[in-house]
């Protein structure tokens, strides 16, 4: 919706050296998003499940990144983690793919500074889990992306 206001509330996924970072960490506290020990299968596992929590009975949209890091050129597509698909499949949840452009110019992976530039939310229709295994659900999530990046 152009200009007008969304009624939602989300959080997001992110590795748990971010919560360190000066105003960064405090504002990701207090947003509620959920740290993912990437070092640790056991600890990442409880990420997930506490991410299943927060979708199924706390109301909020979940928003994951599932390459789970920037590309170097913000450009290039790295191959998708599971994680995400995995709550989506076990939370009942369609998964609504997006891609965005431009952040790789406003927050250059090698670097710490924020620049201004133009950046672009595409939205793309809702994938549907049911009836489909999560790696079923991740290659289709993933092969729309490509397409929409032109790199199929």
């Amino acid at each position: 919706m152009i200009g007008g206001e969304v009624n939602c509330q989300f959080t997001f996924m992110a590795k748990k050296e971010l919560f360190r970072i000066p105003f960064l960490g405090p504002s990701m506290k207090a947003m509620r998003v959920i740290g993912v020990d990437r070092g640790s299968t056991s600890k990442a596992m409880k990420s997930l499940l506490q991410a299943i929590d927060t979708v199924k009975e706390g109301g909020r949209h979940l928003i994951i990144f599932p390459e789970g890091t920037r590309s170097n050129d913000g450009h290039t597509l790295s191959q998708f983690k599971k994680g995400a698909f995995t709550i989506a499949k076990r939370a009942e949840l369609d998964i609504l793919p997006f891609v965005i452009e431009g952040t790789e110019t406003y927050m250059p992976k090698k670097g710490f500074g924020m620049y201004k530039a133009d950046v672009k939310i595409k939205f793309f229709p809702a994938i549907s889990t049911k009836d489909k295994t999560d790696t079923e659900v991740m290659k289709e999530t993933e092969d729309l992306i490509k397409e929409a990046l032109c790199q199929k």
